[in-house]
């Protein structure tokens, strides 16, 4: 049982000593329950790990474990489970376990939202015009949990139904910072996950950080950076994300505030991709602004040219000219047509004068 992997981490076996003795074996229960028949040393424990193992061993109380993971409805997920993610396994050290608060979904396109602490407003009207967009093309966002930009992206992608995960660097059992509370909860209403690789109880340290931005970088197919100042923790995650090869967005800001100081610096150092709109990530994989699944509301028109535009626009954005030639009209009046369909919310102009539908 899984529980008792969960109770070995408690009693101060590390993640790394819990890969070591199970690599090839999965009875938790039985070596927990016989502990004290086992020499640790054949798994290459020092002395003084041993001590503090065998002293909490003998203070320890099971059920304060079983209390914890009921109430919070706490999962654990080890690297020999199907539900693993499968980009950790290729971590130099994986963590051996993990702990969910509900589900893992591994079959999502995982995009990543950091920003420092000290971020302003900027990062926040930002996020309101990426992020519905970005959701309805598929992609789901992963965050750290923290305040600001870190709850704006798990808010919004809540506002709008779809998946979300924020990585924690506490136990799971531990809601901080406290404000936060009501906000994991409503992920885990949602069915969407929480998670943590740090043993329950484990408080905010900062050398968690490093820890859990690793974790993200790894789970993330990309990265989306709004704003950072100097000796951000976000650079943590944008170096390593980097480092795997992965696409590292960055949003320019305003020259003259702290907030914009690093993310200005990657884009001057050509580390990092500059983006203004939520489609310059959507051209850049070829990805249309509707997840697959999205169904295009079907609209009657009275005017003909105006059902035509329609028609041209469900399969592919398209430029003002071709949709003239193929309806063998004018350039001004479908101009004027277009016009009309963007005042009433039906075609959205893309960059490079494309235009798509909006449903």
């Amino acid at each position: 049982m899984r529980k008792y992997a969960a109770y070995l981490h408690s009693v101060w076996f590390t993640q790394r000593n819990l890969a070591r003795i199970f690599k090839h074996n999965t009875d938790y229960k039985d070596f927990f329950e016989n502990l004290r028949t086992f020499d640790l040393r054949e798994f290459v424990l020092d002395e003084n790990r041993i001590a503090l193992i065998m002293k909490s061993y003998s203070d320890f109380d099971v059920s304060s474990i079983d209390v914890a993971l009921s109430q919070r409805k706490i999962k654990i997920v080890t690297i020999h489970d199907d539900e693993y993610p499968e980009s950790l396994r290729f971590l130099h050290t994986p963590p051996f376990l993990l702990y969910v608060r509900w589900t893992l979904d591994n079959s999502k396109n995982l995009l990543s939202i950091v920003g420092s602490r000290k971020n302003t407003s900027y990062s926040h009207t930002t996020l309101r015009q990426f992020i519905p967009w970005l959701l309805r093309a598929g992609f789901s966002i992963v965050s750290w949990g923290a305040y600001w930009v870190d709850s704006i992206a798990h808010n919004l992608t809540l506002d709008n139904g779809w998946y979300t995960i924020s990585v924690i660097w506490t136990g799971i059992d531990i809601d901080y910072p406290r404000i936060n509370a009501v906000l994991y909860d409503k992920i885990i209403e949602r069915w969407w996950a929480v998670l943590s690789v740090f043993r329950l109880w484990t408080l905010w340290e900062r050398h968690n950080f490093p820890i859990r931005n690793e974790i993200i970088a790894w789970i993330s197919k990309w990265t989306l950076i709004t704003e950072a100042a100097d000796k951000s923790w976000t650079l943590i995650t944008a170096r390593l994300a980097l480092e795997l090869n992965r696409d590292v967005f960055v949003v320019p800001g305003d020259i003259s505030r702290e907030s914009s100081l690093w993310t200005n610096s990657l884009l001057r150092d050509w580390l990092a991709k500059a983006v203004i709109t939520y489609e310059d990530i959507l051209i850049e994989y070829d990805l249309n602004s509707r997840s697959e699944d999205a169904k295009i509301t079907q609209l009657s028109f009275e005017d003909p040219i105006e059902q035509g535009i329609h028609e041209l626009l469900r399969e592919n954005p398209l430029d003002a000219s071709y949709i003239t030639d193929k309806l063998n009209s004018d350039i001004r009046t479908i101009s004027c047509k277009i016009s009309m369909m963007e005042v009433n919310w039906i075609v959205r102009l893309w960059n490079w004068w494309l235009y798509h539908l909006n449903q």
